[in-house]
């Protein structure tokens, strides 16, 4: 599967959408190759991921097609756009999910990255002891390991970094990372040490049989519009001065709790007012299960802007399929044999609204 590189800009999206879809009448023509093209004024072809990274500027486009791939070199020091086939297999059935096996750190030279339509499954690395990226965005990415915010707890550097539609299934560290926006994602598992942050219309899904608390340090956090089913979220002997608005409950709360705050919050609502369906009535990452709020749930329009409570809520909800905002290949049908010395390939390509 070859990989892209452009060096358009974001908001050109006519161009990007017509690059876009000349890269991948000629990544069909490769697939058997496993190529890699580089798009830098001019295309080239390289043979591996590292040679694709590595002759990269600051500011380019990095399209990955489908696949599972790794980087021998897993420091990355140059801020680049990264734009996977997406991670849900519903949505990537014609170009299989984008994976990346490799452990990654996007170091202090990494400011302005973009990440959007990958899986990682190995742990993933932001900054440098004296250097953090800054201005870091994350969308519709899926996270099976850690997620390291910063590498110093002693940091106090406001790093601009914002996760959009993200599904995070391990720890994320924070290491007193400060105003972090969270936005339309689902973490899945406890938050280290993530201060003065905004979550916004968020899915706190960690559940445990053994009561541990979700959030080990939060101080001055707002969490608007979001649902907590599991059963931890009593536990707030390390949050101070947070504020809970709108917000969707499992447990029976009874604010204040300390120092913490609620406006306008629902508690004591059963899982099965709550969402659509889950697979053995258990709260995982699992293809099968409905996030979306099941009908007459308490949560149903009773967001601080009228829409429902949690990731589907709210001005920017989760996309259906975690798709990334380019042109999606729907359908590729390539013959077995030639047809009068021609090979007949048929793309079946979308655009999309977000």
């Amino acid at each position: 599967m070859p990989i892209f590189i452009s060096n358009l800009h974001l908001n050109q999206t006519m161009k990007k959408t017509l690059v876009f879809l000349s890269f991948m009448i000629i990544a069909v023509s490769l697939m058997g190759q496993k190529r890699f093209i580089l798009q830098n004024g001019s295309a080239s072809v390289w043979e591996n991921l590292d040679d694709a990274v590595s002759n990269a500027v600051t500011g380019d486009t990095l399209y990955l097609p489908g696949g599972v791939f790794t980087l021998t070199n897993n420091t990355i020091d140059k801020g680049l756009v990264w734009i996977g086939a997406g991670y849900h297999p519903d949505s990537t059935m014609a170009t299989g999910n984008t994976q990346i096996t490799s452990t990654l750190t996007f170091n202090g030279s990494a400011d302005n990255t973009y990440l959007t339509g990958i899986e990682f499954t190995n742990q993933v690395f932001f900054g440098e002891a004296t250097d953090d990226a800054l201005n870091v965005t994350i969308e519709r990415c899926k996270f099976n390991n850690q997620l390291h915010l910063r590498q110093m707890d002693s940091d106090t550097t406001d790093t601009g970094m914002e996760i959009r539609e993200c599904v995070l299934l391990s720890y994320l560290n924070g290491y007193n990372i400060r105003n972090l926006i969270i936005e339309n994602s689902m973490l899945f598992y406890r938050i280290y040490n993530v201060h003065y942050t905004a979550y916004l219309n968020c899915d706190i899904l960690y559940s445990s049989t053994y009561n541990y608390k979700v959030f080990y340090g939060a101080h001055e956090c707002f969490f608007a519009n979001c649902v907590f089913p599991g059963n931890n979220m009593h536990n707030f002997e390390d949050m101070t001065n947070c504020t809970f608005s709108h917000c969707l409950f499992n447990r029976n709360m009874s604010f204040p709790v300390g120092t913490n705050a609620e406006v306008n919050c629902v508690d004591d609502v059963n899982i099965s007012n709550i969402y659509t369906y889950l697979e053995g009535g258990t709260i995982a990452w699992d293809v099968l299960n409905d996030f979306h709020l099941v009908g007459g749930s308490p949560g149903e329009n009773a967001g601080s802007d009228g829409t429902d409570t949690g990731i589907y809520g709210g001005s920017n909800p989760l996309k259906e399929g975690g798709l990334p905002f380019n042109p999606h290949i729907r359908s590729v049908s390539v013959p077995s044999q030639t047809t009068d010395g021609n090979l007949p390939v048929e793309i079946g390509a979308g655009s999309q609204t977000h």
